[in-house]
């Protein structure tokens, strides 16, 4: 076990944990299921951290196990990939589940057979303790939890039918250019470059794993593309030299990365352009060294020793920096799995004439409620969807089930004319061409 010095009270630790996980909000205790952006919890913090103690008193308050974090991983998947044995011995007596498959295929139990042969004999023979497993699902009861990953007071969706893909979109300062990241299948992202003054669009590379859009951005000039992501797969989590995650530099609608920083594990990564030659990359100095066959050429590179978190490091600086003012932070009820205050940003455009309003609710999902708000107070709804921004042209933009529109403004309503349907596309191999490969 990982030698954490002073051992803390649960408060403490939860209070810890809240600068990982929010670290743009004051420190303070949070819930014991509260969840980062990415889904990870304090359970998950825990188990990164190899806090065996951290980890017992957060599970017998109620923290649920099995909890899906970060790409659908478990706080056992995240112990035995850190190599805390300790720690996943503890998870296993309370009950996680070994072989809950993350969105990439893997599980606690695949992970240690790529691992040490210690982790591997404890995730195979520990079995759960009665009398522990019980007092946890006596706590968790009483709290309004059933036994899986939903309270039992939030009966399943019926009929519900998920969108074929979801559409997120970065858009360059100086030029018309937007790159329109394609989500779906979900274990699938594609690249597709969007001239926002032709609206011409062309396909790109197809990415089987995860690309953190909340930790990219564009160049100013829209040529180049810094992007955090992971893959995992048994290759790529015993792959010391490139690791499971990364933060590249590439040419979009490409991912050919001409620089690289493998990075090692999900926590912050990413970048932001601070010009067309600077870049402040969210790694601490200590992993920020590029790879020595993927270095950055003509840009100069500051990285972040005060690296925490998850997206908002760079997302949060990113809108603001394009225009975005945030009015207030998202509170989730974790037992009630509902949403109790919307996180709020809005965008003055039409020379402060128009506000484009945008609302973050879980319901049980991300989903962004987008209006427009005028002088007098008067809102016009434009819908729910996954991305809506003012593009270089001065345009409303808006995507929602895999689709993308420019909203026209009429007297009392906005009209949403479709620009482009992305739903119909499936993953394929795209070689990208030499140009994508130089600086």
């Amino acid at each position: 076990m990982k030698d954490m010095g002073k051992k803390v009270t649960l408060n403490e630790f939860l209070k810890s944990a809240s600068e990982v996980m929010f670290p743009h909000r004051r420190p303070r205790v949070i819930d014991v299921n509260a969840k980062a952006s990415d889904g990870d919890t304090p359970l998950h913090v825990a188990a990164i951290r190899g806090d065996r103690e951290a980890a017992r008193l957060l599970v017998e308050a109620g923290a649920n196990v099995d909890a899906l974090g970060d790409m659908s991983c478990t706080p056992l998947y995240y112990a035995v990939s850190h190599r805390h044995p300790e720690v996943a011995r503890l998870l296993l007596e309370y009950g996680a589940d070994p072989h809950l498959l993350n969105e990439l295929g893997s599980s606690a139990m695949l992970r240690a057979q790529d691992g040490d042969p210690e982790l591997l004999r404890i995730v195979k023979k520990t079995q759960p303790n009665p009398i522990l497993f019980n007092s946890i699902q006596a706590v968790r009861k009483s709290k309004g939890y059933g036994f899986g990953n939903l309270p039992s007071s939030v009966p399943a969706a019926k009929g519900a039918k998920a969108p074929s893909c979801r559409l997120e979109i970065l858009l360059a300062r100086t030029a018309p250019v937007g790159v329109i990241f394609r989500r779906g299948p979900s274990r699938w992202v594609q690249l597709i470059l969007w001239d926002t003054k032709s609206d011409k669009f062309e396909t790109g590379q197809w990415f089987h794993g995860h690309i953190y859009v909340g930790r990219s951005d564009l160049s100013p000039d829209g040529s180049l593309l810094i992007y955090f992501a992971n893959k995992f797969n048994r290759k790529t989590i015993s792959d010391r030299e490139y690791t499971y995650a990364w933060t590249g530099i590439s040419k979009p609608p490409y991912l050919t990365a001409l620089a690289l920083w493998p990075k090692g594990d999900c926590w912050h990564g990413g970048g932001l352009f601070e010009s067309q030659s600077q870049v402040f990359l969210n790694h601490r100095p200590e992993v920020s060294n590029p790879h020595p066959k993927h270095s950055p050429k003509g840009i100069r590179v500051r990285p972040n020793p005060h690296a925490l978190g998850e997206d908002d490091p760079i997302l949060v600086p990113r809108m603001q920096r394009d225009g975005w003012t945030f009015i207030q932070w998202l509170d989730f009820d974790h037992y009630g799995r509902r949403t109790k205050q919307p996180a709020i940003s809005e965008k003055v455009f039409l020379k402060g004439k128009l506000t484009l309003r945008v609302e973050k609710h879980y319901e049980p999902t991300e989903q962004l409620l987008c209006y427009l708000v005028d002088g007098s107070g008067r809102s016009m709804e434009i819908g729910v969807g996954s991305w809506a921004d003012i593009d270089q042209q001065g345009r409303l933009v808006f995507s929602s089930a895999g689709k993308l529109y420019v909203g026209v403004i009429q007297k009392d309503r906005v009209e949403l004319n479709e620009l482009a349907d992305f739903t119909g596309s499936k993953p394929s191999r795209l070689e990208s061409p030499p140009w994508a490969g130089r600086w």
